[in-house]
């Protein structure tokens, strides 16, 4: 929705719960994502194009956004967006720990947190195991390195935004 606000495209959210989001794509005839571009047959965001066609994943859906409305640019093609890109994991991973337990706990709904729990076990390994083990300080000091190649990022192009003083798409990724 980010993307949508910023390029003033009007558009109306529908709220589907964690565990219904495959039954609710299938029912809708929206193919799943190619598994060698994405393990996870069906994803959000997604949305609806005037055509009719659903677009899957934040940068597939950015591209065609980029493509049909071009303005304001989002700098799909910009370099810093690549080490974004890069920097990102080296911020969450560490962080794993804290974030992924605490999502369940605050964020999911009762009848999607069970689906929560179990896809994001599978991926990551057990949470409880998780949260017990990656919490410490060495966490905090891996995921601030991550944060401090942000900064000189964004400090290097003077700031405030990634590409110094236009917003782009590395922006809505941080």
């Amino acid at each position: 929705r980010l993307l949508l606000n910023y390029k003033g495209i009007p558009y109306t959210t529908q709220w589907i719960q964690l565990n219904q989001i495959a039954p609710h794509f299938k029912s809708l005839g929206i193919p799943p994502n190619p598994p060698s571009l994405n393990p996870i047959p069906y994803t959000v965001p997604t949305i609806r194009l005037p055509d009719g066609s659903y677009v899957m994943d934040s940068k597939n859906i950015a591209a065609i956004l980029e493509e049909k409305y071009p303005d304001p640019p989002l700098h799909l093609d910009s370099p810093q967006l690549a080490k974004v890109e890069e920097i990102l994991p080296r911020l969450f991973m560490p962080l794993r720990g804290i974030l992924l337990p605490g999502i369940g706990r605050n964020l999911m709904t009762e009848e999607s947190l069970p689906y929560f729990s179990e896809s994001r076990s599978k991926k990551y390994g057990s949470l409880e195991q998780m949260e017990r083990e990656l919490r410490g300080e060495k966490q905090w000091e891996e995921a601030k390195l991550a944060m401090r190649e942000i900064a000189a990022l964004i400090e290097g192009k003077g700031g405030p935004f990634v590409l110094g003083g236009e917003v782009s798409y590395a922006d809505f990724n941080l």
